[in-house]
């Protein structure tokens, strides 16, 4: 799952949304509603995708959010970054990290 996300977090179709997402923001109009509301457009479609991708575990829907919510803040800091370093700093570590993070944000393991 990680791995698919980053390919989109990659894309130009990502990194266009960003930037139009930037401008609303300086522009004084929110996309908040639709990205991050729970009735939002955006929104109801990735919680609907992760749940089917999720489906034979028994994890909680909170559970499922949280590993989104986690997943996208790790994947779009990392985009970043390679655009920043130009892709020097290879990606792999981070993804694994990721999703080991997500494995225990899903199965509801504790420290």
């Amino acid at each position: 799952f990680v791995d698919s996300a980053w390919e989109h977090y990659q894309s130009d179709v990502f990194l266009a949304s960003v930037e139009i997402t930037f401008w609303h923001r300086n522009h004084g109009q929110a996309v908040a509603e639709d990205i991050a509301g729970g009735n939002g457009k955006t929104s109801s479609l990735t919680q609907a995708m992760v749940q089917v991708v999720f489906a034979g575990t028994q994890a909680q829907p909170d559970q499922l959010a949280e590993a989104t919510e986690y997943m996208h803040c790790v994947l779009t800091g990392l985009a970043f970054q390679m655009i920043l370093t130009g892709g020097t700093s290879p990606p792999a570590r981070h993804l694994s990290h990721c999703k080991d993070a997500m494995t225990k944000i899903i199965l509801g393991a504790t420290d």
